[in-house]
C-alpha cells in the first residue's frame, strides 16, 4: 500500500525531464539572472529621459543569458562567452553613463555592479578554461 502513494525517486542529471537545461546549476546563468533582477529592481527610480538606456542595459543582460546557454550547449563555446564578455563591459559602461547623467544613484550603481563584476569574472574563468582545452598542446597529448 505504501508503494502505490510513494513518489518515484528523482535521478540527478543535467537535463529534466522535459529535456530543458536545470539553469540554477550553471554560476555564470545565475549570475547574470541575479545581476538581471538587480537591474530591474535598481531600474524602478531611473527618470523617464534614461529609461532607453536602462532598457537597453537589461537587453543586453538577456543576450548575456542567451550567449550562456549557447555555450552550455556547445555551440561554438569560446565564441558565445567572448560575446557575454563583451556584453557586460558594454553593459559596465552604460550603467556609468546613467551614474554620470544623475539617473542612477551611486548606491544604485555600486549594488547593480556587484553582480556585474561577479558575472564577468566567472564569464573570464569559463573561457580560460576553456581556451586551455582546446590549445594544440591539449589536442595533441588528446590523440596518443
Amino acid at each position: 500500500m505504501s508503494e502505490i502513494n510513494s513518489k518515484p525517486k528523482k535521478q540527478k542529471r543535467d537535463w529534466d525531464a522535459e529535456g530543458s537545461l536545470p539553469y540554477e546549476k550553471i554560476p555564470a546563468y545565475k549570475a547574470a539572472y541575479d545581476f538581471y533582477k538587480e537591474c530591474q529592481f535598481r531600474f524602478r527610480n531611473v527618470p523617464v529621459n534614461a529609461r532607453p538606456i536602462a532598457r537597453e542595459v537589461k537587453t543586453k543582460i538577456m543576450r548575456i543569458l542567451v550567449c550562456i546557454v549557447h555555450a552550455r550547449l556547445n555551440i561554438n563555446v569560446l565564441g558565445s562567452l567572448r560575446e557575454a564578455v563583451d556584453l557586460s563591459i558594454e553593459t559596465q559602461i552604460m550603467l556609468r553613463v546613467l551614474v554620470e547623467t544623475n539617473s542612477l544613484t551611486k548606491k544604485d550603481f555600486a549594488m547593480i555592479s556587484r553582480y556585474s563584476d561577479s558575472l564577468v569574472r566567472q564569464m573570464v574563468g569559463w573561457s580560460t578554461s576553456e581556451e586551455k582545452k582546446t590549445t594544440p598542446q591539449n589536442l595533441f597529448s588528446m590523440q596518443n
